[in-house]
């Protein structure tokens, strides 16, 4: 971030406090409430605290964070060079076509749809790499899907939301519950790692 070089409330120079959000910079006496010593954590002036959107603020990238202006790149492909993004809490998996009226795109915005979705990809050869890249991000994707059944059920009331139906129809197709496909998959991708962590200690020794 290309901070500024003098307070945005008396606008003079000095020892000055950045916001870890923005390129706004403080006296410590200027904040609201004033401060005697620099936080310890993170800190963010009042005008981005006053900003911050639960599903936005809260779901963004620590790259994101270090470059807020980098351009998104696909985390990788499938066999049919699909291109596989990971956007607004959600995998978005986009087929590429010469024509803009023939190109499909896929969204799965909950844990029990990505699963499915894992489920189609050859891990083993075909779809190896996309397969890996989802496994090292799926601590970050299921944080951020979370949040988003999380504010899909705070603002459906007493109504189904479409999240819902749409994991109920995976979960018959498949006849389990919710917990059991998640925790099937996590069994799945510990037993692999630990696989790959023993086979790199052998051909170390």
């Amino acid at each position: 971030i290309q901070y500024d070089d003098h307070c945005r409330v008396c606008h003079k120079l000095g020892d000055l406090l950045c916001c870890e959000t923005c390129s706004a910079v403080y006296h410590l006496e200027c904040v609201k409430p004033p401060l005697e010593e620099v936080p310890e954590d993170e800190w963010q002036c009042e005008v981005c605290v006053a900003h911050k959107v639960p599903g936005v603020t809260d779901c963004i990238a620590e790259i994101q964070k270090n470059k807020p202006y980098i351009r998104h790149e696909p985390i990788g492909y499938d066999r049919n060079r699909r291109k596989y993004w990971f956007l607004n809490r959600r995998i978005v998996v986009e087929e590429d076509s010469e024509y803009e009226k023939h190109k499909r795109i896929w969204y799965y915005s909950t844990k029990v749809q990505l699963a499915e979705l894992t489920e189609c990809l050859d891990k083993d050869y075909w779809e190896a790499d996309i397969c890996k890249t989802l496994e090292e991000m799926r601590e970050e994707i299921h944080r951020h899907m979370d949040i988003t059944e999380d504010l899909t059920n705070k603002a459906r009331g007493s109504n189904k939301s479409f999240l819902a139906a749409a994991n109920e129809i995976i979960m018959e197709a498949v006849g389990g519950t919710k917990g059991e496909i998640l925790e099937d998959k996590s069994s799945v991708a510990d037993e692999e790692k630990a696989t790959v962590d023993n086979k790199e200690c052998t051909d170390t020794e």
